[in-house]
């Protein structure tokens, strides 16, 4: 039989393997605990840098994309302004050929020779020729050219030509020089390759 004091003793060492296994226990719970939130912190901040990472490369294209329209804007309105200049000038310096021409020895054979041709098979009932003030020393002719016809002066025609209007049926031809310059203006604009397209 034990005595009092070994069974102090044992008491004591059973006491101290059940603390021994209750701290241990505890030990392995506070490093569980432990490395789940150590494992949670870094999966909050690997995901808070994925979200900074994207937010920074979104702002990053975004600011791009804005400089680049911006940019890409920018060189437009030159080219835009440029093509202008260049098609002010061509223009600019055809119409000034085109007075030269309205203003030689040749202007009014080839006035009447145009009006000729764009009235040859057409029937007017009452045609009314405009002309350009400049033009109106050309009546006689033209009246003995269309036959009935009445000879107007028109602020519409700056460079020269005619334009011919029957009002009986509802008829106009536009061979003004204003007009066909106008036109081939357009023309150019539409046909010549000078036109900005998206890069």
């Amino acid at each position: 039989m034990l005595s009092n004091q070994e069974k102090l003793l044992e008491f004591q060492k059973s006491i101290d393997r059940q603390l021994k296994g209750q701290i241990e226990k505890i030990d392995s719970e506070v490093t569980q605990y432990k490395e789940a939130q150590k494992q949670k912190l870094q999966e909050e901040a690997s995901a808070d840098c994925e979200r900074l990472v994207q937010k920074q490369a979104a702002k990053i294209r975004l600011d791009y994309t804005t400089k680049h329209s911006r940019r890409y804007s920018e060189l437009k309105k030159q080219m835009l302004l440029r093509r202008d200049e260049y098609v002010t000038k061509v223009f600019g310096e055809v119409r000034e050929r085109l007075l030269s021409f309205t203003a030689s020895a040749d202007y009014p054979q080839w006035l009447q020779r145009k009006l000729g041709s764009a009235t040859e098979g057409y029937r007017f009932s009452h045609p009314r020729v405009y002309l350009r003030e400049q033009d109106l020393g050309q009546k006689e002719k033209i009246e003995k050219l269309l036959p009935g016809c009445s000879v107007l002066p028109s602020g519409e025609i700056t460079i020269g030509g005619f334009i011919i209007e029957d009002e009986g049926k509802s008829f106009i031809i536009n061979e003004s020089l204003d007009n066909t310059l106008q036109e081939q203006k357009e023309w150019f604009y539409s046909n010549s390759g000078l036109r900005l397209t998206q890069l």
